[in-house]
């Protein structure tokens, strides 16, 4: 087993991480982060710029959970 080690920033980890058998870069890793980051809130703002007499013809987006999709976010900070 694996040392498990706490970090505050990217910039903390080793240029390489390897887990399984696997090496992995961990700047693409985090370009890859922020990436998928970005997108999330480009999605989010597009979502939010429906009006809302058209969101309501709308049916539900499944499998969506707004709280969780902010919390994933950082939006709502629990530590």
């Amino acid at each position: 087993m694996s040392d498990i080690r706490i970090i505050r920033s990217w910039d903390s980890l080793p240029p390489v991480v390897s887990a399984e058998g696997e090496h992995y870069s961990t700047r693409a890793l985090a370009k890859q982060y922020m990436d998928t980051r970005d997108v999330a809130f480009a999605l989010l703002e597009y979502i939010d710029a429906i009006p809302e007499e058209a969101a309501a013809s709308f049916p539900a987006m499944p499998g969506v959970d707004r709280d969780w999709v902010d919390e994933v976010l950082g939006k709502k900070e629990k530590i």
